[in-house]
């Protein structure tokens, strides 16, 4: 996958008070901009909330991990990303219908 790059302005201050809050959360700004505008994308909706006092990065590392052994144990983790995204709307679906 080619990768692009954005840049973008924004006053010193709220670059260095970005930079920390990503920091504190235990994501890089980077990282934070690209689950910003995965979930734009995903939700089709702006904006998402992360707030460094309720995600714990130890708690996320876990999660990842467990993620990531179910994943392999189920064979999962060979998906494409339109199987996956496929699997998402169709777990959606049968979620709205139960309300």
């Amino acid at each position: 996958m080619t990768m692009a790059t954005y840049s973008i302005r924004m006053d010193d201050g709220l670059k260095a008070q970005f930079d920390a809050l990503c920091n504190n959360i235990g994501l890089s700004a980077s990282t934070a901009f690209n689950i910003f505008a995965r979930k734009a994308v995903s939700n089709r909706a702006l904006p998402i909330e992360l707030s460094e006092n309720t995600i714990d990065p130890g708690a996320v590392l876990s999660a990842m991990s467990e993620s990531r052994e179910a994943a392999v144990k189920s064979g999962a983790n060979r998906l494409s990303l339109d199987e996956v995204n496929a699997e998402i709307d169709e777990y959606r679906k049968e979620r709205k219908a139960k309300k």
